[in-house]
């Protein structure tokens, strides 16, 4: 009995095994079966399965009788709304008139003239004849009134604001007293304008020495002056350019100014209907109601419309 049986030592060699193996082969015995099937079978079994409900058309409520529905449907995330913008308004108008004389009266004036439509060109004026027109006051001060309504069409906006200036002068020390309207012009909120479009702009300024009171002995009581003898119209052409009319019908001639720089003084011409009024060098005005036809000394014609 000193060497035990083959069969026992073979039975002890097996129950020996690897631990690794061991363990793996008792993972394998715990897990689930796996049945697996061949393309035969699994398209039988596809084949076997009821289609799908096709989803009910209002999915906001679903059915509380479902099990495992017990509380109401979720509201839907509200989306964020951007905030418009109001447009520019008289208020603003104001306060850029205001801030213009400002710079002015601080002797700022490229910052003033920058405030002008088309960066400062709009005025007439070069940048050495704009500071000249205005160092030669020694005090200047503006008073700014009540802006009218805005003027809204073809996506652009216009508005008037009253102006009464009053400046003493270096050389002779004379107080001057003028009084006129600034008008502004700006973009609407309109797809493709820019913020800087979309901001006032001085269109045109007319600002005329304020008439002297005449002596009430001069003037008959029952004298009325002609409402009709001078009237201004401010016209905005093609290419962004603002002209002021100035119509002396006493005379039979206008004045056309841009800014502040004068282009002409124009006759009056015999017409069948509307207006016509020439100048030198080729100068023309002619219209009809708002409508208006200008050429400049040298250049084509361009429609432009009273405002």
């Amino acid at each position: 009995m000193r060497y035990g049986s083959p069969l026992i030592a073979l039975a002890l060699l097996t129950g020996c095994g690897g631990g690794e193996e061991a363990g793996n082969n008792s993972a394998t015995a715990d897990a689930p079966a796996v049945t697996l099937m061949n393309e035969e079978a699994a398209e039988a079994d596809n084949a076997a399965l009821a289609p799908l409900p096709e989803p009910a058309a209002d999915m906001t409520a679903p059915d509380a009788a479902l099990p495992g529905i017990d509380a109401p449907p979720l509201a839907p995330r509200a989306q964020p709304t951007a905030t418009p913008t109001p447009e520019a308004g008289r208020a603003d108008a104001a306060r850029v008139v205001r801030a213009y004389y400002a710079r002015i009266t601080r002797g700022d004036y490229a910052a003033a003239r920058a405030m002008w439509d088309d960066d400062g060109e709009a005025s007439g004026l070069t940048p050495a004849d704009y500071a000249k027109r205005f160092d030669r006051f020694a005090e200047f001060r503006a008073e700014i009134g009540t802006p009218g309504r805005i003027d809204a069409g073809a996506g652009q906006r216009y508005v008037e604001v009253p102006v009464t200036v009053t400046a003493r002068m270096k050389e002779s020390g004379e107080v001057v007293e003028r009084r006129g309207i600034v008008t502004l012009h700006r973009t609407g909120d309109i797809e493709g304008a820019t913020p800087a479009q979309r901001r006032w702009r001085i269109a045109s300024a007319e600002i005329l020495p304020k008439p002297p009171a005449a002596p009430a002995a001069e003037v008959p009581p029952t004298a009325a002056p002609a409402a009709d003898a001078i009237v201004t119209a401010r016209y905005a052409c093609e290419g962004g350019v603002r002209l002021i009319a100035r119509f002396d019908n006493a005379k039979g001639e206008v004045t056309l100014r841009r800014g502040y720089r004068v282009v002409g003084t124009l006759r009056q011409q015999p017409v069948g209907s509307g207006i016509a009024y020439k100048g030198e060098d080729g100068l023309e005005l002619r219209g009809k109601g708002d409508a208006a036809t200008v050429t400049l000394p040298g250049g084509a014609p361009f429609a432009c419309e009273a405002r």
